[in-house]
């Protein structure tokens, strides 16, 4: 039959294909057929035959210009399992020395690393192989699951002497329950995990001495089959348990696990296998020992008789055992078709029920023409494809522009004029079909002058790299004018049917700013008006529910400007434009000198890079930036703060020099030795009065798990401390204990704190606006 497939196409001469002897009729339809380097691409479609019949649940290959395409989807069905599959693996699988059927193939595989990574069950349970139209294949995971070497075998259909066979690994169903097989996938399996001898007698003995085989259990396997036998002084007997199978001529093996209990070089325990009376195996071994034996062997059609034993020689009378577990037959060929290799790991797609498809992949980052095929095959083997194909735009990264005087991308007008040389630079993808033709950049203005630079190439024009050019901006405008330059990005390239390629869309940008104008930005936890009275751009320390006062100075030359006709300020953090989370109310309090207030919340917690432009007319004028603290501890609204230090103080006696201190003068420590105290300084910075705090108590609390010790109400002293009214105050501290200092103050005062303290160097801090009582680094020590 012949059949005819329309391929869907762009800019491109749309030639006629023919397939012939095709069974399947593929539908291929993309969502675009010009896209952007890494952009994620649709693909559609249904299955039907050649009677129109829709075909459900069949692995689809997808291929991009020849190679395995990445797919992003769901996962795809398997026949007779519930759920979805989301990987799979190509196994390539080489011809042997004949065309086999049904023959079982080794596979060892990585499951290690898909295990970690959440793709596999832990048990191996939701590995499945299939054929290419996606019938489950038998197999049996040998051992190793979780291991980077679990051996699996494979029963496969049909292995071609000369094209070998694809097959496939097929995981990722956390539903899914095993079906490893052994009794499927070999000729003859037992492991005797049922504790039967189904098949299974004892066929010689040895004569006056005694002989058993019956099942066992030992710690390797829950089951085995044991062969017992016993010799006289200097003699030797044999124990052989017998199987009859019936077998198609050919060559096969017999592979077994084995153990031997004899005790050492008095004894000699000969492992045999022997079929239709013929030894086609022997082993022997002094001493005992855990072995695998492979016996290989040929036989013409018909029933034969394979018996599994041991020969026993002896100095003197004694008893010993061979157990024998996980015995299988399989066939073999002179030459064994085996594993050439493991595939990379790809999503897993079929159709559904309806016979249709819907998935997605990841565009190149080569520009140019790329073709995305999909092939299907059935149960019967019928196999269908089509192809669709697509334009990839000319990728470009890093566009920049650089001054090379100034402050990189943003540089002041005095500085421009002096050196108004730019480098401006880009990395670009290469087109596949033909060289990059050029690449230049479109500039404009503040004053929207245009202007057009070419970049060179730093190496191949048929190979991505590095376009460049430096240039100087005044030769390029009639002047030099404050504000954005904006830099547009263009590159251009030809397909294979001669048509134009572009860059990508939108096209990359670049900005260079001139800025006039100095901004110095001041901060504070309260509202100022007198500029020579902040430090500008401080790191401050605020609390969550403070507010952050902020006072911006404009200069031109060094000289404050007043009466600037500014448009509007920008304040960001880290990029973000944060001046839109709240409502700016700024105003000119002084020549040249704005203020406004930011919440700290609306920043959040942690350390900020806080940037504030200053725009008149779309043209930024200046900018600054200033680092801010916010504390994210936590916060109390009450009267009492309490605050935990953790340490395992250990001594059996008393402690003399257990330290809790802190490196500043602000608060002096926490001493064991002769007492408690807690160091206070009434500086303007610290604590404003005396007064505020010398009414209140100071509660000093040890506590584990079987005490507790309290000493209630630490006075205020004229030094300017709090202290123990008992002098001797100190106590032998063992095990794990807890001191809690608990501070009180007025009910009208809001305490904000922030505290980890575990042994060694830590940051505390107790904050109130206006009342700032703050210990900021504390040392905790033990003894």
């Amino acid at each position: 039959m012949v059949k005819r497939y329309l391929i869907l196409g762009f800019l491109l001469p749309l030639p006629l294909y023919i397939h012939l002897c095709v069974a399947l009729n593929v539908s291929v339809g993309l969502n675009a057929t010009m896209v952007n380097p890494y952009e994620k691409v649709s693909v559609s479609g249904h299955v039907v035959n050649s009677s129109g019949k829709v075909v459900g649940r069949v692995p689809l290959h997808f291929k991009l210009d020849g190679g395995l395409a990445e797919m992003v989807g769901d996962g795809g069905y398997l026949k007779g399992e519930n759920g979805l599959w989301k990987f799979w693996r190509s196994i390539n699988v080489s011809g042997g020395s004949v065309d086999v059927w049904n023959y079982t193939i080794r596979v060892v595989v990585d499951t290690s690393s898909l295990i970690s990574a959440g793709k596999m069950r832990s048990d191996c349970g939701d590995i499945r192989f299939v054929d290419r139209s996606g019938k489950l294949l038998d197999y049996w995971v040998e051992s190793g699951c979780g291991s980077v070497s679990t051996v699996i075998w494979v029963k496969v259909p049909f292995i071609s002497a000369s094209k070998g066979t694809e097959i496939f690994m097929v995981y990722g169903n956390a539903n899914a329950t095993s079906r490893s097989n052994a009794s499927a996938v070999f000729v003859f399996y037992d492991d005797f995990d049922d504790g039967l001898l189904d098949g299974w007698s004892l066929s010689h003995d040895c004569g006056n001495a005694w002989n058993e085989v019956s099942t066992a259990y030992y710690s390797s396997h829950p089951y085995s089959m044991e062969v017992r036998a016993r010799a006289g002084w200097f003699s030797s007997c044999q124990a052989l348990s017998q199987h009859s199978i019936y077998l198609d001529g050919g060559n096969y093996e017999l592979v077994f696990k084995y153990r031997n209990d004899a005790p050492g070089f008095l004894s000699t325990v000969n492992t045999v296998v022997n079929v239709d009376g013929n030894v086609v195996f022997s082993q022997s071994y002094s001493g005992a020992g855990l072995y695998g034996g492979v016996a290989k062997f040929s036989v013409s059609s018909g029933y034969h008789s394979v018996g599994l034993g041991l020969t026993i020689s002896v100095f003197f009378s004694s008893a010993y055992s061979s157990y024998f577990d996980d015995v299988f037959l399989r066939k073999v060929v002179d030459v064994e078709p085996a594993v050439v290799s493991i595939g990379s790991e790809s999503v897993f797609t079929t159709t559904d029920d309806a016979g249709k498809y819907n998935y997605s992949f990841i565009a190149p980052r080569d520009a140019g023409t790329h073709v995305l095929s999909v092939e299907v095959w059935d149960e019967n083997g019928d196999y269908g494809w089509n192809e669709s194909g697509f334009v990839v735009r000319i990728g470009i990264e890093n566009a920049s522009g650089i001054f090379l005087a100034g402050s990189a991308t943003s540089s002041p007008l005095s500085a421009v004029k002096a050196d108004p040389r730019i480098n401006i630079s880009c990395y670009v993808y290469r087109n596949r079909d033909a060289d990059i033709s050029s690449v230049w950049v479109e500039m404009i203005s503040p004053s929207n002058e245009h202007a057009v630079v070419y970049l060179e190439n730093t190496s191949s024009r048929n190979s991505e790299g590095w376009w460049h050019s430096l240039i100087s901006i005044d030769s390029l405008f009639s002047e030099i004018v404050p504000g954005s330059y904006l830099l547009i990005f263009h590159a251009s390239s030809t397909l294979s049917n001669g048509s134009e390629l572009r860059e990508v869309v939108p096209a990359p940008t670049a900005k260079l700013n001139v800025v006039s104008y100095n901004v110095n930005v001041c901060v504070s936890n309260e509202e100022r008006y007198f500029w020579n009275d902040c430090i500008a751009n401080k790191v401050d320390v605020f609390g969550l529910e403070d507010t952050i006062y902020l006072l911006i100075v404009v200069e031109n030359n060094s000289q404050r400007t007043s009466g600037l006709s500014i448009n509007s300020f920008v304040f960001k953090d880290n990029d973000v434009n944060v001046s839109q989370l709240f409502r700016i109310n700024l105003r000119e309090v002084d020549a040249g000198v704005y203020s406004t207030h930011i919440p700290s919340s609306s920043l959040g917690g942690g350390t900020h890079i806080l940037r504030v432009e200053v725009w008149n007319n779309s043209l930024l004028y200046g900018f600054n930036e200033t680092l801010i603290t916010i504390a994210s501890g936590v916060k109390m609204t009450v009267g009492n703060i309490t605050i935990s230090i953790e340490g395992n103080f250990n001594s059996t006696t008393k402690t003399e020099c257990g330290v809790i201190g802190v490196i500043n003068t602000s608060i002096a420590g926490i001493d064991f030795c002769s007492g408690i105290h807690i160091f206070g300084s009434n500086g303007s910075n610290f604590i404003k009065s005396v007064d505020d705090i010398k009414n209140h108590k100071v509660y000093v609390i040890f506590t584990n798990d079987n005490e507790k010790r309290v000493v209630e109400r630490l006075g205020w002293t004229r030094s300017g401390m709090f202290e123990s009214e008992n002098a001797n105050f100190g106590y032998n501290l063992k095990d794990y204990w807890i001191l809690r200092i608990i501070l009180t103050l007025p009910e009208n005062m809001r305490i904000d704190n922030r505290f980890i303290l575990h042994e060694g160097k830590h940051l505390l801090q107790l904050l109130n606006r206006g009342f700032l009582f703050n210990a900021t680094h504390i040392t905790v020590t033990q003894k």
